[in-house]
């Protein structure tokens, strides 16, 4: 999502549909260098501000992981 607007919008979304827990994929390759703390935080902020938001979805860290 371009914003978290967008991403609160998105959020919604998914839970109209039954979603329940989402897991957040960052890219994880030397290409694309992603620290996990970074992951973390952003996943922490987002949570926060759909639980402000009223939006009863749990998002979890994860990652992408390219085998190449």
């Amino acid at each position: 999502p371009g914003s978290v607007r967008d991403a609160i919008a998105m959020a919604r979304a998914a839970v109209e549909a039954g979603t329940t827990t989402i897991v957040c994929t960052s890219h994880m390759h030397p290409r694309y260098p992603t620290p996990p703390a970074v992951v973390h935080e952003g996943v922490r902020d987002l949570q926060a501000r759909l639980d402000a938001a009223d939006v009863p979805l749990r998002l979890v860290p994860g990652g992408e992981l390219a085998l190449d």
